[in-house]
């Protein structure tokens, strides 16, 4: 279905994210990891939709445009949030 590219590529972008943020110990890899993962998401959907629908410019429109402003604000309140307390949090793992 249309949400399939999304589903699939959630597993992939998890372990990005993963490495990026557990590799370089230090929050701003978090970010770059978060833009990597949300980027692996995105593809992910878009190609799904643009094989379902027949249209990229189709699938980028209805599938990843429209969630880029909410996706930039969480991955930069994940920055704000880890560079804050990340020293902290990492005390209980």
């Amino acid at each position: 279905g249309p949400t399939g590219g999304y589903l699939l590529a959630t597993p992939l972008a998890a372990a990005v994210v993963g490495v990026a943020a557990t590799n370089q110990g230090k929050w701003y890899w978090l970010v770059v990891g978060l833009v990597a993962g949300t980027l692996v998401i995105h593809s992910g959907g878009v190609a799904q939709l643009a094989i379902l629908s027949g249209e990229l410019s189709k699938a980028l429109s209805l599938g990843s445009l429209p969630f880029l402003v909410g996706d930039i604000l969480k991955i930069l309140a994940a920055g704000l949030i880890v560079g804050r307390y990340g020293s902290q949090t990492r005390a209980l793992l």
